[in-house]
């Protein structure tokens, strides 16, 4: 019984450590998209752009968002998009959203579900 409450106590404090890390990256990941620096959210994994046309492309990996495309592979070829189409980029393994403001700058933000 102690070892079990040992080990719930030891998972939420690693999770909320965790947590606080996964801000302080997405800050900073923020920071190089407002000062237009190519970012890589490769370490996110599978992706889904969806276009303002109605168009989703799904199991992407996001390689590099620059201010005016995104480059992503998607079945093992390499393809780009101009960020100006894009309406939003959601993460499917990590509750993460990439939505672009009116510069076309990049802001990656946790989903509110």
């Amino acid at each position: 019984m102690i070892g079990r409450f040992f080990i719930l106590t030891i998972l939420v404090c690693c999770k909320t450590a965790f947590a606080q890390i996964g801000v302080n990256k997405i800050d900073s990941l923020n920071a190089k998209m407002l000062s237009s620096t190519p970012v890589d959210l490769s370490y996110y994994g599978d992706a889904r752009i969806e276009l303002k046309e109605g168009v989703i492309f799904l199991h992407c990996i996001i390689l590099e968002v620059k201010p005016t495309w995104v480059v992503y592979k998607k079945r093992g070829a390499l393809h780009d998009q101009v960020t100006d189409k894009i309406k939003r980029i959601r993460f499917n393994e990590q509750p993460l959203i990439l939505e672009f403001d009116e510069s076309y700058r990049g802001k990656l933000s946790y989903v509110n579900y």
